[in-house]
């Protein structure tokens, strides 16, 4: 099963040298995916200004045990991340776009991967991926 968040969807705050994108929003309680994606409950996005200084805001630390990987794919590139039978995965889209079966992922979308055997991911524009590998499903 495919979850799909699309960037647009995304809670934006505004602060004053740095924009912050939620992909969760735990206050939005109309949203199915307030409370995250299984094991993974905060994925933020900080974009700052030149000068900018993150030192002050808490870092949120894993509780389970997941892996991930940061990659960056030449347009082309077909990636394959397989997933054992109670896995889940979330992919990122950083930058650039690429595609999940017949989706179109861009700059800022996410997908929460659940019952499927692998996620398998296409680069379009030289994506800057983060594929979140979350264990067992609970």
């Amino acid at each position: 099963m495919i979850t799909l968040r699309r960037s647009g969807k995304r809670h934006h705050d505004r602060h004053r040298k740095h924009d912050v994108w939620l992909t969760f929003d735990a206050k939005d309680r109309d949203d199915p995916l307030a409370d995250g994606f299984g094991s993974l409950q905060i994925l933020d996005e900080d974009r700052l200004s030149p000068g900018a200084d993150l030192s002050r805001r808490p870092i949120a630390m894993p509780r389970s045990s997941s892996t991930s990987a940061a990659a960056m794919l030449e347009p082309g590139r077909h990636v394959v991340h397989e997933l054992a039978q109670r896995q889940r995965a979330w992919l990122h889209i950083v930058q650039g776009d690429a595609t999940l079966g017949d989706i179109v992922l861009t700059t800022g979308d996410g997908v929460g991967v659940t019952a499927e055997r692998a996620v398998s991911l296409t680069a379009r524009v030289r994506p800057e991926i983060l594929l979140l590998d979350l264990g067992d499903r609970a």
